[in-house]
């Protein structure tokens, strides 16, 4: 898909843009969690001899948080670094989530992640431009996650598309039929499962933390691109769910994808680094042995 192809969608379909699932909701989304971050940082209030909370303290706080999303990250250039929202917010609105209108033409895959991991780039950029030595190396770390999280990313898609017969992201959403075969089903669903085992190196958790903090700008990117891997690794779980026409279901797959994930995190935080991926190293060949036993199983099938 080209830059005119992507613009001239968005101009069709720009109500995608400020409703559920993109928008104004993913913003709230991510306002929210950097005013609770932000909030935790920041030292607790003290209260004063008749045990209120200062006011004007607080109100200062607010707006330091609320500013402190504008902020242009300083090691790069302003319009660069401001560049960090908006292919986030385009993917998350581009995803083929149930409840919404499909685009006026299909999105692929490989469009919806480039769209997610501009931010991602950017902070790499940033903090391999920074000259203190905290965020070169916090920079180098973020780079090698990239390179250990882009093959198991990769591998999953095309089980997927292995199963589905397309890379269209709307391809998540074909569920296999009750008279498929066991393993065109049983592909798919090793597909899904991959992509979410995929996520922890994409979204430095745990040991494949940076150290850095993202603030400003490109900190608000980074949020949306995980906000967006996370819808796109339960599309296929949504839509399992909304079969039973009960839409509270849907916000079950992303809060528990995103619980585990924080329980990860919690749990592996300041682990070794070369061990996890030495880990995921083992784990891509698996996928790659999975990937190779699909195809060998289907061009049996064909020649048949």
């Amino acid at each position: 898909m080209t830059i005119a192809e992507l613009l001239s969608l968005l101009g069709l379909s720009w109500s995608r843009l400020f409703i559920f699932p993109g928008g104004l909701f993913a913003f709230a989304v991510v306002a929210l969690a950097e005013c609770a971050l932000t909030r935790r940082r920041d030292a607790p209030l003290r209260e004063d001899q008749n045990g209120g909370i200062r006011f004007v303290a607080e109100y200062q706080r607010c707006l330091a948080a609320v500013s402190g999303f504008f902020r242009s990250n300083a090691r790069l250039p302003a319009l660069l670094a401001g560049s960090a929202i908006v292919p986030p917010w385009l993917g998350i609105a581009l995803l083929p989530l149930p409840f919404t209108a499909p685009p006026v033409r299909p999105i692929d895959i490989v469009a919806t992640v480039a769209l997610l991991e501009w931010p991602r780039l950017l902070a790499i950029a940033a903090d391999l431009r920074a000259g203190d030595q905290a965020h070169v190396t916090g920079g180098t770390r973020r780079l090698a996650t990239a390179l250990n999280s882009y093959p198991p990313l990769v591998l999953s898609v095309i089980l997927l598309a292995q199963a589905t017969g397309t890379l269209e992201s709307a391809g998540f959403l074909r569920l296999p039929a009750h008279d498929a075969a066991i393993t065109d089903a049983a592909w798919f669903w090793i597909g899904v499962a991959a992509l979410a085992l995929a996520l922890p190196p994409l979204l430095d958790a745990g040991p494949f933390a940076s150290g850095t903090s993202d603030e400003g700008i490109i900190g608000i990117g980074l949020r949306l691109r995980t906000l967006g891997l996370i819808l796109l690794a339960v599309i296929p779980w949504l839509a399992l769910l909304t079969r039973t026409d009960q839409l509270w279901a849907a916000w079950v797959p992303p809060m528990a994808l995103a619980g585990l994930l924080w329980l990860f995190h919690r749990a592996t935080r300041g682990a070794s680094a070369i061990h996890w991926a030495r880990i995921y190293l083992a784990y891509d060949a698996v996928l790659l042995l999975l990937l190779l036993l699909a195809a060998i199983l289907d061009l049996r099938q064909r020649l048949v």
